[in-house]
């Protein structure tokens, strides 16, 4: 008897330790998008689409027209 309580006991905080380390995993790239569209929201049509090499952080200049990706300094 007291084996099966001990079993249950290990059991239960098992699952409890890694039900409690999941919640504070976040999804990959979801704080990347939110400041990608943070960023975007200044400009008339879109952001540049460059990336940097050295930072690898993405260009804030404004394209110029609808359908460009790239801003004056990228194209």
């Amino acid at each position: 008897m007291k084996t099966i309580f001990k079993s249950l006991a290990v059991g239960i905080t098992l699952a409890a330790i890694s039900i409690g380390s999941y919640s504070f995993i976040e999804p990959i790239g979801s704080t990347v998008e939110y400041e990608t569209i943070v960023e975007c929201m200044d400009c008339r049509y879109d952001q540049c689409h460059a990336i940097a090499k050295s930072t690898s952080q993405r260009c804030k200049h404004c394209v110029s027209n609808s359908g460009d990706i790239y801003c004056y300094q990228h194209q």
